[in-house]
């Protein structure tokens, strides 16, 4: 418990639960609810690719979240490099550039990528679909880069 929370302490990010409707893209209404319970509340339900089986939903509770986030984060100095990530000693947590985001936002990575740009105040550029053509004339077009 003791080390768990020291890792989670540095979080600046705070858990809430959104409940809005969007009409062509634009909140009608916008509530923020503090979430009571973060070990227990789910955050998100993943698809799993059916590796063993069919594919099933994974409940990821808000306190993953955090838990990935803070992984990643850690007071560490993060630069994005298109897909990839090259991490360097630092006290504050930074992303320089654009993060390419290349898969569907149902995916694990693909909910995980946009959340750190969130958390980093950071750009993420969003392919609707995966094409190797278009994923590498994004690179350039957007300059996807460590600086």
């Amino acid at each position: 418990m003791g080390r768990e929370r020291q890792f989670l302490r540095h979080l600046t990010l705070e858990m809430f639960v959104s409940d809005y409707v969007s009409e062509q893209g634009r909140p009608k209404h916008f509530h923020l609810h503090r979430v009571e319970h973060p070990k227990e509340q789910v955050a998100f339900i993943f698809c799993s690719s059916g590796t063993t089986g069919l594919p099933k939903g994974v409940m990821i509770t808000h306190h993953n979240v955090l838990s990935l986030i803070g992984q990643s984060e850690g007071r560490l100095r993060l630069i994005v490099t298109g897909a990839r990530y090259a991490v360097e000693s630092d006290n504050l947590p930074l992303i320089e550039g654009y993060a390419l985001g290349f898969l569907p936002m149902y995916h694990a990575y693909g909910l995980m990528t946009l959340l750190y740009m969130l958390e980093f105040e950071s750009t993420m550029v969003v392919m609707p679909h995966f094409n190797p053509e278009t994923f590498l004339r994004t690179i350039q077009e957007y300059k996807v880069s460590a600086r």
